[in-house]
């Protein structure tokens, strides 16, 4: 199990400084919770609420061992040289490790250890030459059940000007060097690794390239063991062996369980491409397949895929029915035809029922098809401990009624997390105090949560009230006003019938 607990951004987009903490976090630490941790972002538009949805998009995107898209480039500041983001996040090894080859061991605690407080750390860095690269990653480990001190299992700290140059350090050197001590090739094969990954805008920490080359460095030192100096051998237990373990765990966790929608997601539904994520893993079922579908023409699925789609809609089915009432969707099969590669594909056409009436699912709302797309995303948070959901403006285009109970429902019975940005403030009557972080105008402190809270207060009037009058630790609101938006219209529309005067 996997569970975020903090993420702290730093210079990203319009915030200089930012942290947001899951409610749950250090009781899951303490007491090994499983329940629902759900966190809500409210506040007013370009305060920053988007930037920690995308900033869980690159957290994901490194993890995973993918390339940084170009579009990171946006996330640094105009008058800065780089971002940072921290992320805080509990491993929980005691059901089961992966071990080196993929295979898993389900030892006890005792054996495997306690659950793991890991910090990941990357400084994404602005140059001319390249446009942005990977300038700084690191990754500390903490057994929680043992008192000594984070370890700093990998520090990559990299130089770069242009193309032509490209320095690398790597700590903690002393460890690190002891375990490349006498073996040359090994660390040459290692560097090589780090130096591609750097200039293909991938984690040092997370790719596979640099992951293979320590698994060999690994599996070599383990059949030498009985040779090794002790300084080799304790370098081996105290920084390879959490590495070899954790860094899988991590990377497949990102793959399998964390699904970020940000706003680009959602123009996907208003250009009718539906995105259903068949996130099997996320309900543990250790794999997944996603379905991209232009809706405004049938699709061709491998004739392989067919069963597999028909199920994830009738799951969906089960869960559209108690958003929509007489909702569901079915799957018209056109007939089989020869893909490019040879394989056999069905054309396929999802149509939307209500009653008796039956019509193409693009002719439906954006509303709607957004609830078609994300409802499989949703069931995965429900039922599964490590499903980490983020969506930006999850209100757009839901009825705010059936927003509130999602959220209420959600907060009360999931089993994974939840973080989302929203506008409408009826969900803030639906979740606990501590679940709802405002956004603030001082971008040197972006997001607080509010003080003075009782359990009689109703939070959406509190902080409308917080709105006018003021009264938290930091200013809500950059202040507008009726009458000068008023006259700014009037202005504004005496300006343009001059120019086309």
């Amino acid at each position: 199990m996997i569970r975020m607990g903090r993420v702290v951004l730093r210079n990203f987009k319009n915030t200089e400084y930012g942290s947001i903490a899951f409610p749950t976090f250090s009781k899951t630490i303490s007491e090994g919770l499983q329940g629902p941790d759900i966190v809500g972002i409210y506040g007013q538009n370009g305060s920053g609420k988007t930037s920690v949805i995308d900033a869980m998009g690159v957290l994901k995107c490194l993890m995973a061992g993918e390339a940084l898209p170009s579009r990171v480039f946006d996330f640094l500041p105009c008058d800065g040289k780089s971002f940072g983001i921290e992320l805080e996040f509990l491993l929980d090894q005691s059901k089961g490790r992966v071990l080196p080859g993929g295979g898993v061991d389900c030892g006890d605690n005792e054996t495997s250890g306690g659950p793991w407080l890991l910090s990941y750390e990357v400084e994404v860095a602005r140059d001319e030459g390249v446009g942005f690269y990977v300038a700084a990653e690191r990754l500390k480990a903490k057994d929680s059940s043992s008192s000594r001190a984070a370890t700093v299992i990998l520090d990559v700290r990299v130089e770069r000007r242009g193309r032509d140059f490209l320095r690398l350090d790597c700590s903690p050197s002393g460890n690190w060097g002891a375990l490349f001590s006498g073996r040359k090739r090994d660390q040459s094969e290692f560097d090589l690794a780090l130096h591609l990954a750097n200039e293909r805008n991938m984690s040092m920490v997370f790719s596979k390239s640099v992951f293979s080359r320590i698994e060999s460095l690994y599996n070599s030192m383990a059949d030498d063991m009985e040779l090794l100096s002790k300084r080799s051998e304790s370098a081996f237990h105290r920084i390879l062996e959490p590495y070899i373990f954790l860094v899988p765990e991590i990377a497949y966790n990102a793959i399998d369980n964390m699904v970020v929608l940000s706003t680009s997601s959602h123009a996907e539904v208003v250009l009718n491409y539906l995105h259903i994520r068949s996130n099997s893993a996320m309900l543990g079922g250790g794999s997944h397949s996603d379905f991209r579908m232009n809706l405004l023409a049938p699709s061709v699925l491998k004739e392989s895929r067919v069963a597999s789609f028909k199920g994830v809609i009738a799951g969906i089915n089960m869960v559209l029915d108690s958003f929509l009432p007489g909702f569901s969707l079915l799957v018209n099969d056109l007939g089989r035809e020869t893909m490019e590669d040879g394989a056999t594909g069905v054309r396929v056409e999802v149509l939307s029922k209500r009653g008796e009436a039956v019509i193409p699912l693009r002719c439906e709302s954006e509303g709607v098809k957004k609830l078609v797309s994300i409802t499989n995303l949703l069931v995965g948070v429900y039922n599964n401990p490590s499903a980490f959901l983020a969506v930006d403006e999850l209100d757009s285009g839901i009825f705010e009624y059936l927003l509130g109970q999602i959220i209420e429902t959600m907060s009360q019975y999931a089993r994974g997390q939840l973080l989302f940005t929203a506008h409408n403030l009826y969900p803030l009557e639906k979740l606990n105090a501590k679940s709802v972080v405002f956004s603030t105008a001082n971008p040197s402190n972006r997001f607080i949560t509010m003080t003075g809270i009782k359990t009689n207060h109703n939070l959406r009037d509190v902080y409308l009230r917080d709105l006018e009058l003021g009264g938290q630790k930091e200013p809500m609101y950059r202040g507008t006003n009726r009458y000068e938006i008023d006259n700014a219209f009037y202005e504004a529309g005496q300006a343009m019938a001059e120019l086309d005067g």
